[in-house]
């Protein structure tokens, strides 16, 4: 069973806007460590820091990506991130660039 992390178990100190913010509906929400990612019917994945609530990345290309709603997404070991949508499209996201 995975170790459920602090942020999850006790809670944020504050209420924390995440910033910026999806223009849809978040589907989904996957947290590892400090970061959490989102998923949205606007067809984009965002990463974000939990201790500042700033967006680190913006996973949206419209060269690589999904081009309907993002229904999952997974943080996996390695850092990189899965999502899942549907257009029917997995994609594992490169933990570097803003490619899947």
């Amino acid at each position: 069973m995975r170790k459920l992390n602090n942020y999850w178990y006790n809670g944020p100190a504050d209420d924390l806007p995440l910033t910026p913010q999806h223009d849809r509906t978040i589907l989904s929400i996957d947290i590892k460590g400090d970061k959490c990612v989102t998923s949205s019917a606007d067809h984009g994945l965002r990463v974000y820091s939990l201790k500042t609530g700033k967006c680190l990345r913006n996973l949206y290309n419209k060269k690589y990506g999904h081009t309907d709603w993002v229904t999952s997404c997974r943080f996996l070991e390695d850092q990189r991130i899965l999502s899942a949508g549907m257009d029917n499209k997995l994609c594992l996201w490169d933990s570097k660039v803003i490619k899947c």
